[in-house]
């Protein structure tokens, strides 16, 4: 019974961190689009603070390369 309970468990927080990733990468998407026709100092002054409060919530992961990687993205997403 114990394996079950642990199993259940497994799979709920791995559906809503699916749910959460696609939701970042949305923000993310919505806030660099390219035609929103804003400098590009207003833009990273927006995604400052949505990433700090992001980074304060889920900072302390136990896979920080997953952050590495959404860096890197975002990295890209501003060129």
């Amino acid at each position: 019974m114990d394996g079950m309970l642990v199993t259940q468990l497994e799979n709920y927080v791995e559906c809503h961190r699916d749910r959460i990733i696609g939701a970042f990468l949305s923000q993310i998407l919505q806030q660099t689009k390219r035609n929103r026709g804003l400098p590009l100092l207003s833009v990273v002054s927006e995604l400052r603070s949505y990433l700090l409060g992001w980074r304060g919530y889920f900072g302390f992961c136990q896979t920080p390369s997953v952050l590495w990687d959404f860096d890197s993205w975002i990295h890209r997403r501003l060129r």
